[in-house]
């Protein structure tokens, strides 16, 4: 290490720029971040463009916008061009967008296919369509896959599905497999469902499982419910909890309450599949169990549990605790437990309390309820009074 020092300080005593930043990067892993920097100085001060770009980045995170965008603009000027999109970046959040505009077209001009595709956001942003379409056949002409699947979503858009389908299978040539899942919904739509099939079958084995997905919906649509739960089921061994509750709801249909539960079970973190699960420990008599599930959904803010636990509690006789439940899920902002709640009331004697409860849905702007428009049939104002029939 030492000799290797001795000879870059040879170099760093003759100005060769490149030893210098190479210094600097060793000075920089061994904890030297002075010495360091101070190389990377020279090496810029003496023109290089990387230790221009390094040093740039270096003021940037710490905080000297000024200092940063001086040396970004020596880089970009010494040869590094991507370096602009850090310009740019420093433009934006001073919301200088000429600035912005100068510079995305500099990039482009200099074959930069970030900085064309970022023109030709701005020339759709702008209404400019046909500007826009040409500058993402510049993109997509150097191989961007993106900007083809793009061009390809235009053409759909304009109802060209054959040129739509030549720009996926363009992509796809090209090595995108994410283009097959477009270009299989394409094929899907006009009916080749085999064809959607075998495209879906190509995406899943270059292991997308979106495709998966796809493919037991068509196995699902066609009656085939076996092939589409083994799907599914593969989907949801990855740990996918909405692939889990839709495979649950799928056994639940089917009667296979066992299987439904496990998977509800694995997907307990999401508050729809412990309302499920609740529901079928209440449907096995399991009254204790249920409740418990339903609390931690309720807990977890799942409003629809709360009413739940609420209805269970009335049925009980126990009104107080009925109407605590119903008070969480009306601060969720569901008007009909309000309603509920003030027939409660409206039903235990105390009309000033009931009173309150409509005087909420009404602020809600839930009007339609009947009981609302018997107490107030042209509405209310916006202080909250009675609206008369005159106004």
């Amino acid at each position: 290490m030492e000799v290797a020092e001795s000879l870059y300080q040879r170099a760093v005593d003759a100005d060769g720029t490149s030893d210098l930043t190479e210094l600097a990067e060793q000075r920089r892993g061994a904890g030297d971040p002075e010495s360091a920097e101070c190389l990377y100085r020279r090496a810029a001060d003496a023109g290089d463009a990387d230790a221009l770009f390094l040093v740039a980045g270096r003021r940037k995170a710490a905080g000297d916008r000024e200092g940063a965008e001086a040396f970004y603009q020596r880089a970009a000027d010494a040869g590094r061009v991507d370096t602009l999109v850090d310009l740019v970046e420093l433009k934006e959040e001073a919301g200088d967008w000429e600035g912005v505009k100068a510079l995305y077209q500099r990039a482009a001009d200099a074959g930069d296919t970030y900085a064309i595709a970022r023109m030709a956001d701005m020339r759709e942003e702008a209404g400019d369509q046909e500007g826009a379409e040409a500058l993402y056949r510049q993109v997509a002409d150097a191989g961007d896959t993106g900007a083809l699947i793009y061009l390809a979503e235009l053409k759909e858009d304009a109802e060209d599905f054959d040129g739509a389908e030549a720009l996926y299978q363009r992509a796809v040539d090209a090595g995108d497999t994410g283009a097959l899942i477009y270009l299989a919904e394409l094929k899907e739509e006009a009916g080749d469902f085999d064809g959607a099939e075998a495209l879906y079958q190509r995406a899943a084995g270059a292991g997308d499982t979106d495709a998966l997905i796809y493919l037991a919906q068509l196995k699902e649509e066609a009656g085939d419910q076996e092939g589409a739960e083994a799907l599914y089921q593969q989907v949801a061994d990855t740990g996918d909890i909405h692939t889990m509750v839709h495979l649950a709801e799928l056994k639940e249909d089917a009667g296979d309450l066992e299987g439904a539960e496990t998977l509800y079970q694995q997907a307990a973190t999401k508050p729809n599949a412990l309302t499920a699960l609740a529901r079928i420990r209440e449907q096995a008599g399991d009254r204790d169990g249920a409740k418990a599930v339903y609390r931690r959904a309720a807990d977890a803010g799942h409003a629809g549990a709360m009413v739940r636990l609420a209805e269970l509690r009335e049925w009980a006789g126990d009104q107080k605790g009925a109407e605590t439940f119903y008070q969480q899920a009306a601060a969720t902002g569901d008007p009909d437990t309000l309603i509920h709640l003030a027939r409660m009331r409206d039903e235990a004697g105390d009309q000033e309390g009931a009173e309150t409860f409509y005087q909420q849905v009404a602020d809600s702007g839930e009007l339609d309820d009947d009981e609302v428009k018997m107490r107030w049939p042209y509405g209310l104002d916006p202080d909250g009074s009675p609206t008369s029939p005159w106004s």
